[in-house]
């Protein structure tokens, strides 16, 4: 089952909260001042839809749910049909920690990956990767170098999750862990990936071929979570 775009802003709401949570319980899902049995009605609805399950007393969205998250644009409010191309950050700082991201939204939330970000129409894949350090960690003036790019495949329970064409930059901090900012899509900070258990298996795989490839590569991975 294909899970499309809900039409009613009930259920829109009921996706949206989800986006940002692991699961929610209904005291937690169900918006301020209306009617459980309206509300019910319509998150039954994306339930039967095959977006929304429940788990333990609380409700999740689907790897439907999930795959259709991914490709929602939450500042334009619809849907992006095609891969989405990205700028991805490697950094340390001078005493050689990672730059790391842990992501507040679905389809990947509370997983840890590297600092990264949508391309802007009009933008330059230098320009992007600048901008989106700068948002997402309050880092600026860094030198960047481009490595290559890896177009990165999810898939969970063999339904393509999230695909993603990534651009890969390097850099380096001057000062050992200079402080860093965040915003709601999710949180930057500096520390080990080996010692992080929720790390994406991308991360892994982009370390090693910044290691033992020449620049810049262009390679294809897929991974199942």
């Amino acid at each position: 089952m294909t899970f499309r775009e809900p039409e009613h802003h009930i259920q829109k709401e009921i996706v949206r909260r989800l986006m940002y949570a692991v699961s929610l319980r209904f005291s937690e899902l169900k918006p301020d001042g209306l009617e459980s049995n309206i509300f019910m009605y319509h998150l039954k609805q994306l339930m039967a839809a095959g977006a929304v399950e429940k788990s333990d007393g609380a409700y999740r969205l689907t790897t439907e749910g999930l795959r259709y998250v991914d490709r929602f644009s939450a500042s334009r409010g619809r849907l992006r049909e095609q891969p989405k191309i990205i700028s991805l950050l490697r950094m340390q700082d001078a005493e050689g920690s990672s730059l790391l991201w842990r992501r507040a939204k679905q389809p990947f939330i509370d997983r840890v990956d590297a600092v990264q970000g949508k391309l802007h129409v009009g933008e330059s894949l230098l320009e992007a990767a600048t901008r989106e350090l700068a948002e997402k960690t309050g880092l600026q003036d860094v030198p960047l170098a481009y490595r290559g790019g890896v177009l990165i495949t999810y898939k969970q329970n063999d339904v393509l999750l999230s695909q993603v064409l990534a651009h890969i930059y390097e850099g380096a901090a001057i000062a050992p862990q200079p402080e860093l900012t965040t915003e709601a899509s999710g949180r930057a900070f500096w520390g080990d990936p080996d010692a992080e258990s929720d790390l994406m298996p991308a991360y892994s795989y982009i370390t090693k071929l910044l290691q033992t490839h020449e620049y810049p590569f262009l390679e294809e991975a897929t991974f199942a979570l």
